[in-house]
């Protein structure tokens, strides 16, 4: 089945993907203690589909980087119940032992099986049984060209302006709370910090830029603001 359902991700160990248990480091890292080379799945990915995912959130996007030491990934949940979305961010360092990977991420340790087919991946989680399908994307894509500038209207009556800049940060005004920090486009999902919302680009009518940001099943409609 596509998107599977499990525990909240919001929860501290609700994770994507179920982990081993810490004890079985040592013995994981021993056995990849000598130097193999990693099956070729090297590059970034997004999701496809998904098998057995153990949370009860919906899994509505994936995306996986991975280099020669390292698996960043970036989840978006959706509540179904609630429309209510959630975010998660892993990074981890992975050896490969007997053509596995074996990763290591916040003292946890996971071990996956990788297969790479043309332009797709399929990553299978050993414990759990958890299995997700991708297609190799392009890794510009964490940034939307697009929203680069300053966007500002309302949201409810509490004047709101965000500005999103090349480096991957932006700077919010909410009301007269101003912050800075990071966002992510994940697929049809902007990231801002922690908090994901579906998002649209579109032209009013008189030809204006628009940024329709929805969270929560509410709606919020910011207009380009030209410098």
């Amino acid at each position: 089945m596509e998107n599977g359902v499990g525990e909240p991700a919001s929860q501290p160990d609700a994770l994507p993907a179920a982990v081993s248990r810490f004890a079985v480091l040592f013995v994981l890292l021993s056995s990849a203690a000598t130097a193999q080379t990693a099956p070729n799945v090297i590059g970034t990915w997004e999701l496809v589909a998904s098998e057995n995912v153990p949370v009860e959130d919906a899994l509505v996007f994936a995306r996986l980087t991975i280099t020669d030491d390292r698996i960043e990934t970036v989840y978006v949940f959706l509540d179904p119940d609630d429309g209510e979305l959630a975010a998660r961010f892993e990074d981890g360092r992975y050896l490969v032992s007997d053509g596995q990977l074996v990763v290591r991420s916040n003292n946890r340790v996971a071990i996956l099986d990788a297969t790479r087919e043309g332009t797709f991946l399929r990553v299978h989680e050993v414990e759990s049984g958890s299995t997700l399908t991708l297609r190799e994307a392009d890794p510009a894509g964490a940034l939307d060209p697009d929203l680069l500038g300053t966007w500002a209207g309302t949201r409810g009556d509490v004047p709101f302006e965000v500005t999103f800049r090349a480096d991957g940060t932006a700077e919010v005004l909410d009301g007269d709370d101003r912050d800075t920090g990071r966002y992510v486009v994940a697929g049809a999902y902007l990231i801002l910090g922690d908090d994901p919302a579906r998002y649209t680009l579109r032209r009013d009518a008189e030809d204006r830029r628009q940024l329709v940001v929805e969270a929560d099943r509410e709606q919020t409609v910011l207009q380009r603001r030209d410098r």
